[in-house]
């Protein structure tokens, strides 16, 4: 019996369960077959595969190096589109009918789709030929925050190596899991489809932790589970491309889950783990101080919890020498100012793209400690963390590809998780998963230009529909509030 069956019902066709399972498989099977599609078209449109076909097919001599536009390069946004479309109307139909929806079908479902995307052919980056570098590295005694792939490796390395000199800019967790899966692998298809797999997998654990949650709503968990794992991004991204902000974002949900649950230590570990992943992880450290409960204020607790973050951090770094050698690789990676609302901001203003960056960072610096007021004074955490990773990536990241918003779908699944109404958010990763799709990958559908033009370009292809969708939202919610309001007497 099905976790939606109850004995006096089993065999109903009029079952309003079994409706709406049917409805859930329906659609289930439309973003089946969508996932397909982008897979299939991973290996037909020059532009998103080509950037690693030239490492893991030796495709480099027969590679034109400017490939004319065409239809065919709307196929991947065209299809995330209707799989954006067709995942909302699922979550729509089990909102409605707030009954709930097979277990197996929504792990299994998930975890199906999840093992499709990663067959696709990984295009439009090369992360994963750095966190196979970065492998190597350890497995062979280098310390990847101190030594560069090009001085560890020299001419055996790939020709195209993003940043071959650039020390690692992630935490010890992500280059840790990396040593451990793909240290010894020589193959870069073997590796690649090793991580791709891997952070495809975690996603789907996620999923399968959010439905086990006891004492919460079937319905709710059902809807947070197609959020995650029916996300084209995460397919996309995570199991097509093989990015490791998977594991940090999964993390961070999780901590948020664990601290609206009360779990004493937990949320402060899982976030130290998520800060071992990528270091920005510890925007989410004060706002949580922040949201404890007014009557543990200023106890010993509330003042050593957020030291179990920094200790899980600070132990983890130790393993590659101390904290202190990450800086560098971190410094070097913010001093970036490409394709990211800093870089547009500088290239219209006709100011310094990395003098740009600060001055938002600064706007940044206060926007959090509003945000972060506002939530001492009672604001839910479950609103507040998603709006205030949007603000960093909109104001503060220096350099912002598509895959860094997909910690936006985490915490929306949060949100579901516990019955919240998410209109906005909802409207915000729909327009994301689209437009930065689109844009942050629309330098390869010519010739991959990294000209700052085309960098802005990229830029506002992939922010201009958000903040479209944001002011669009609100002008509705004052026209709305507007025809709400009494008329005053004459």
């Amino acid at each position: 019996m099905t976790a939606w069956a109850t004995p006096g019902t089993r065999g109903n066709v009029n079952d309003p369960a079994r409706t709406t399972e049917r409805i859930i498989a329906i659609h289930f099977a439309a973003q089946l077959v969508l996932t397909l599609l982008l897979t299939a078209s991973s290996y037909v449109v020059p532009p998103w595969s080509g950037a690693y076909a030239e490492v893991l097919l030796g495709f480099r001599s027969r590679m034109p190096t400017g490939i004319p536009p065409t239809l065919l390069h709307l196929t991947t946004p065209s299809v995330i589109l209707l799989m954006v479309v067709n995942q909302a109307l699922a979550i729509l139909a089990i909102v409605r009918s707030s009954l709930p929806v097979s277990r197996r079908l929504l792990v299994g479902g998930s975890l199906l789709l999840a093992l499709i995307g990663v067959l696709s052919f990984p295009g439009g980056s090369h992360d994963l030929e750095l966190y196979h570098a970065h492998a190597r590295m350890v497995q062979s005694g280098a310390n990847p925050y101190l030594v560069s792939p090009l001085q560890a490796f020299g001419q055996a390395l790939s020709k195209t190596m993003p940043w071959p000199e650039q020390l690692a800019p992630y935490g010890p967790l992500s280059i840790g899991v990396q040593a451990l899966l793909v240290g010894r692998v020589g193959d870069p298809w073997t590796a690649a489809l090793a991580l791709k797999l891997f952070y495809a997998l975690a996603s789907v654990a996620f999923v399968w932790i959010m439905v086990s949650l006891p004492s919460i709503r079937e319905a709710w968990k059902a809807a947070a589970a197609v959020t995650v794992g029916w996300s084209p991004l995460l397919i996309l991204e995570f199991a097509g491309n093989g990015h490791a902000d998977s594991l940090m974002g999964i993390l961070c949900a999780l901590a948020v889950v664990a601290f609206v649950r009360g779990r004493g230590i937990l949320p402060w570990l899982l976030l130290g783990l998520a800060s071992l992943v990528k270091i920005e992880a510890l925007l989410f450290l004060p706002i949580l101080a922040a949201a404890s409960p007014h009557d543990q204020r200023w106890s010993l607790r509330w003042i050593a919890s957020p030291g179990i973050t920094v200790t899980v951090v600070l132990g983890g770094y130790l393993f590659f020498g101390g904290p202190q050698n990450a800086l560098p690789g971190l410094r070097e990676e913010a001093s970036k100012a490409l394709r990211s609302v800093p870089q547009l901001a500088g290239y219209i203003s006709g100011v310094p793209a990395a003098g740009t960056a600060w001055s938002l960072r600064i706007v940044f610096l206060a926007a959090y400690a509003v945000c972060a007021w506002t939530i001492a004074r009672g604001r839910s955490i479950l609103a507040a963390a998603p709006l205030l990773y949007a603000i960093y990536l909109l104001l503060a990241k220096s350099f912002l590809q598509p895959w860094h918003g997909a910690l936006l779908v985490y915490l929306l699944a949060v949100t579901r998780l516990y019955g919240r109404r998410a209109q906005l958010q909802d409207l915000i990763v729909g327009t994301w998963s689209i437009s930065a799709v689109l844009g942050g990958y629309s330098y390869l559908i010519a010739r991959r230009d990294l000209s700052p033009a085309s960098q802005a370009a990229s830029t506002a292809i992939m922010v201009a529909p958000v903040l479209l969708v944001l002011l669009g939202y609100w002008v509705l919610g004052l026209v709305r509030r507007g025809r709400e309001r009494p008329c005053s007497p004459s």
